[in-house]
């Protein structure tokens, strides 16, 4: 099997045919990131702010002679004279610490990613600022990092499988800007989420922290979506093989000093229809005269394997208000259409079967900052209706070439045993409320709370047709909660670093349980269940960038 190749073939940065780009990284003189700088065109309004890495990168520059202009609270303010010439220019800037004496009091900074880098509980960042002129994903982005490992079936959108910490499947928790990912719905998935449209991911390595984890095992995934903090527009559009369309766009627009627009979306698709080697059934000419029929090895490419997916979503952000240091409110559709080529493995082909996902997005976001920023409070929200359909209903056989060669005569279907044509419903809504207090530099107390539930319905026409009787019209509901308490301090003069906490994980399932003997009556059964865990992460440093860290927690997976 050849692996998907993507030829890249055009980005357009701006409506205006801008010519070049300005990127490069901000450093203090230790070579230590420095995040948050802000980097600014002089003489024009055009600028950017520096991520977790010190990276930036600024488009829409006509070819010409500019002054950038670096500065950083703590750092002296630097100007430096570039020309814009082609597609890139890249710079790099080291800025000094400007140490200022106030009444005794010494003012200096640390960088976040060092910060982040050095905390007791191992995470991983990973940025995308550089890689955003690849044809990736991303699970393709996951499959570079130390201690992830992806398995995909295929090409575009195929499926895919994430093992972290030697565990797999729903071990492992994937999130989407700190939400699970299962409750946006099949439309919106790792493998089909493009690289222009994710600001950072985060790979958290074994124990999740109180205010992102829910009920991981393995540790967990959070995809930070993009969100631009200065007018940009961003529109690329990716042709490669096996006809491979992938496009994005990123549009922002800052109305003034609190209102901010942003759209955004993607589209991709793909035939899928790499060349494979399969058994195909063959009749072979035998001695005497008469034909054998037997499987015989051939080379085929796929027919029935497309993947086609897409996002719009729309945003209103507000900023720098009494009430609310940021507020924003998120609506988006998402879509995605895959073709089933063949079952757990490639004995037989599919050629109808397909699976379809949609679902419309609502999103609240909210943070502020209380007493001297001592509190801090975030609120994550989001209510997504979403439908799947999957349809397995003809009596078709396929050939690997593409040819209907029979009629089934059994109930045994391309993929199910049974067949199907089910579309199914899921109201839901996740809630993520997290606070922060600062007691002093050292010691801090954090509370973080999650709560979603699901209502599922759906209809099976071909099955009600067949038995008399729909499953999937009985509803079901899931209800979870996961809360956390952790207390983070610094002691022996900053030496030694402990985070210790505590979890509380509730949940109440209700669904239907049809009686064989009377074929239509059902009754409802309802779960419950609460346990408890926890987790503990030490640090000790001997020196500057020499330590030593472990960390433990007992975690719980709800069914």
């Amino acid at each position: 099997m050849r692996l998907l190749g993507y030829l890249w073939v055009i980005i357009f940065s701006s409506v205006e045919l801008l010519a070049g780009s300005i990127s490069g990284k901000v450093v203090d003189e230790n070579n230590d990131p420095i995040p948050g700088a802000t980097v600014k065109v002089i003489g024009t309004s055009i600028g950017t702010v520096t991520d977790s890495e010190g990276l930036f990168r600024i488009e829409n520059v006509k070819t010409g002679r500019y002054t950038l202009e670096i500065s950083f609270v703590g750092f002296k303010k630097v100007q430096k004279p570039i020309t814009v010439q082609g597609r890139s220019t890249n710079i790099n800037i080291v800025l000094k610490e400007n140490v200022e004496e106030l009444d005794a009091v010494v003012v200096t900074s640390k960088s976040e990613s060092r910060r982040r880098s050095e905390q007791p509980l191992q995470v991983a960042s990973i940025n995308t600022l550089m890689l955003q002129a690849e044809s990736a994903d991303a699970v393709r982005i996951l499959d570079r990092t130390a201690g992830v490992r992806v398995r995909q079936s295929g090409g575009l959108g195929s499926n895919t499988t994430i093992q972290l910490n030697g565990l797999t499947g729903q071990a492992v928790r994937t999130y989407i800007d700190g939400i699970p990912r299962e409750l946006y719905g099949r439309g919106l998935q790792l493998n089909n989420l493009p690289v222009n449209a994710i600001e950072r991911i985060d790979v958290y390595k074994g124990v999740m922290p109180v205010d992102v984890g829910t009920d991981a095992l393995a540790g967990g995934i959070n995809v930070i979506t993009k969100q631009a903090e200065v007018d940009n527009l961003d529109v690329t559009y990716q042709f490669g093989s096996f006809n491979t369309h992938i496009a994005t766009l990123n549009a922002t627009r800052i109305l003034n000093d609190k209102l901010t627009v942003n759209f955004s979306g993607f589209y991709n698709y793909s035939n899928n229809n790499f060349k494979i080697k399969a058994p195909e059934l063959t009749q072979i000419p035998v001695e005497g005269g008469g034909f054998l029929q037997q499987d015989v090895i051939v080379e085929v490419e796929r027919f029935h394997n497309q993947h086609q997916s897409s996002s719009v979503t729309g945003e209103l952000g507000i900023g720098r208000v009494k009430w609310a240091d940021s507020f924003s409110y998120r609506i988006g559709f998402n879509q995605r259409i895959d073709e089933i080529q063949h079952g757990v493995t490639v004995a037989k082909p599919v050629g109808e079967a397909t699976i379809e996902g949609s679902g419309i997005v609502q999103s609240l976001k909210y943070e502020k900052s209380l007493f001297n920023d001592k509190l801090n409070v975030s609120y994550f929200g989001s209510y997504v209706v979403a439908t799947d359909i999957a349809n397995d209903s003809t009596r078709n056989i396929y050939s690997w070439f593409g040819n209907v060669s029979g009629q089934r005569q059994n109930n045994f279907f391309e993929v199910n045993g049974t067949p199907t044509r089910r579309e199914g419903k899921t109201k839901s809504h996740g809630h993520r409320a997290s606070f922060q207090y600062d007691f002093s530099d050292t010691h801090s107390l954090k509370a973080s709370t999650f709560l979603s539930q699901q209502h599922i319905t759906g209809e099976d026409p071909v099955l009600l047709a067949i038995v008399g009787f729909d499953v999937n019209t009985q509803p079901s509901d899931l209800l979870r909660s996961i809360s956390g308490i952790s207390y983070e301090a610094k002691w022996l003069d900053e030496t030694l670093e402990t985070i210790a906490y505590g979890k509380y994980y509730h949940y109440t399932q209700e669904i239907s349980n049809v009686n064989s003997d009377v074929l239509g009556v059902s009754n409802s059964i309802l779960q419950e269940d609460a346990t408890t865990g926890y987790g503990l992460g030490l640090k000790y440093k001997f020196s500057e960038g020499i330590f030593i860290r472990a960390s433990f927690e007992d975690a719980v997976r709800i069914p």
